[in-house]
């Protein structure tokens, strides 16, 4: 299964990939199977050889609902090897449509899918809709990312300069045919899958916002990417080198239309490892002097904002209070 003539038409895949999700992983399932829909569903489950009792679960699940369950079992961990797993579920999916959800993460709305479904499905230059989600940290509720109380579309712009965590992994639902076939270098570059993927769907089409609430991410959960890159430093660090290389790659793909936005990207994400001194200094002179988009004063607002933005996310009420002044600021000034 390589290619659009694959694909079924009004099918959803819905894909995960699993690793040591044991003690989440039947809330994860369960958001899956009990989903109210008025079309074909199948779910493929990726478990990367845990360690753990994913695979039992899997196959407990399986054996239950053996007509929309498609296991994968890896005897040696794939991700230690560089595979980027999620590339090769987008082959193996059948479905016109696609819906993401990794194996820590949850539905909270048994109408999701249909919800998703019937938008996309009325608008065909609808090419993702997603929407947000509650983030948890050790099972509390957080924040959510919630951008707005109306539904309607976002630019190209506003993804880019959103970064991967403006649409939670979990929330997107998009068309299949963009991610089948030969994926763009850039996509192939990145050492993540969510935004460049978040990036080629936003320059394919569409992008629609739906402002409910329908799902769960934990948040700097333990085995998370978040946690490894906040405990490896140096890891944390390649990645950026990654994003920078990937990013830079798309400019090109975009015929540099988003200059100004790819570099406003770069240095804000570089901005947080220097502050926190790990970001060697003569690379960060090195990326602002190549950026001559980014003129000094927007710099100096840049970390000005990161700062307070740190010092803000410290006391989480304070900050939903805050973004909701934001929001309602916003949506009266529009």
């Amino acid at each position: 299964m390589n290619g659009e003539s694959d694909i079924e038409v009004g099918m959803v895949s819905v894909l995960c990939t699993v690793y040591n999700h044991g003690k989440y992983l039947r809330k994860t399932l369960e958001g899956f199977v009990n989903q109210k829909v008025d079309f074909k569903y199948e779910i493929l489950i990726h478990d990367d050889a845990s360690k753990d009792d994913s695979a039992d679960i899997i196959k407990e699940y399986y054996e239950k609902y053996p007509d929309i369950i498609r296991p994968i079992f890896q005897k040696e961990n794939q991700y230690s090897k560089g595979v980027q797993i999620m590339h090769n579920l987008f082959k193996l999916a059948r479905g016109e449509y696609i819906a993401i959800c990794e194996g820590d993460d949850y539905w909270t709305d048994n109408n999701k899918l249909k919800i998703q479904y019937d938008y996309i499905s009325k608008h065909k230059d609808c090419a993702c809709v997603f929407h947000p989600v509650e983030y948890l940290k050790n099972e509390i509720v957080v924040c959510n990312d919630k951008h707005g109380d109306c539904e309607r579309n976002f630019s190209i712009r506003e993804l880019i300069r959103g970064g991967g965590g403006f649409q939670a992994t979990c929330s997107l639902f998009f068309r299949s045919k963009y991610v089948k076939g030969d994926l763009p270098a850039f996509v192939r570059m990145a050492d993540i899958t969510d935004y460049p993927v978040q990036l080629l769907l936003g320059v394919s089409g569409n992008v629609h916002y739906i402002p409910r609430v329908m799902a769960k991410y934990r948040w700097i959960n333990e085995g998370s990417w978040t946690n490894r890159m906040i405990d490896d430093k140096e890891k944390y660090l390649k990645h950026l080198y990654t994003l920078r290389s990937w990013l830079g790659e798309f400019n090109c793909y975009t015929t540099h239309k988003y200059g100004k936005d790819v570099a406003y990207v770069v240095v804000l994400s570089s901005l947080g490892m220097y502050l926190e001194g790990v970001y060697p200094a003569e690379k960060w002179n090195t990326i602002i002097n190549e950026l001559s988009v980014c003129d000094s004063n927007a710099v100096k607002w840049m970390i000005c904002k990161h700062k307070l933005v740190r010092i803000i996310k410290r006391f989480p009420v304070l900050y939903m209070v805050l973004k909701g002044l934001k929001m309602r600021l916003t949506k009266m000034m529009s």
